[in-house]
C-alpha cells in the first residue's frame, strides 16, 4: 500500500535539485489517480532521474522481476532509470550478484544499494 497519497514537490535552497515524490504505481487501489500523480511529476519540469525504488526479496530473480515490472512502464525513458534496492540487510545475495542481471537483462546500469 503506498502511503504517498498526491505528488509532493522538494526543491533545495540554491534550486539547483528537485525532488518530486509521487505514489507508488504498485498500488491495488486508486492507481488510475496515481498514475495521474505519476504523468503530473513527468510533465512538470524536465526530467533527469527516474527512481524506482523496488524492496529486495529473499530470491535474486524476483527482484530482478519487481524491477522489470516497473521499468517496462518508463521504457522509453530507460536511460534516466535508476534502482533504489531496500532491505539488502534482509536477504543472503549482495549487490555485486544483482548489478549484471539488471544491466545485462533489463539495460539499467545505475543502482542504489
Amino acid at each position: 500500500r503506498s502511503h504517498t497519497r498526491s505528488a509532493a514537490a522538494y526543491v533545495t535552497s540554491c534550486g539547483r535539485l528537485q525532488i518530486i515524490n509521487t505514489p507508488g504505481s504498485n498500488a491495488m487501489s486508486d492507481s488510475l489517480e496515481q498514475n495521474t500523480w505519476i504523468a503530473y511529476a513527468l510533465n512538470y519540469a524536465p526530467v533527469s532521474l527516474i527512481l524506482l525504488v523496488v524492496r529486495a526479496d529473499v530470491r535474486m530473480d524476483n527482484t530482478v522481476s519487481f524491477v522489470q515490472t516497473y521499468a517496462e512502464r518508463f521504457v522509453d525513458l530507460l536511460d534516466l532509470v535508476c534502482v533504489c534496492v531496500t532491505h539488502m540487510d534482509v536477504v543472503k545475495w549482495d549487490a555485486d550478484s544483482l548489478l549484471p542481471y539488471l544491466c545485462d537483462e533489463l539495460g539499467i546500469d545505475s543502482v542504489i544499494f
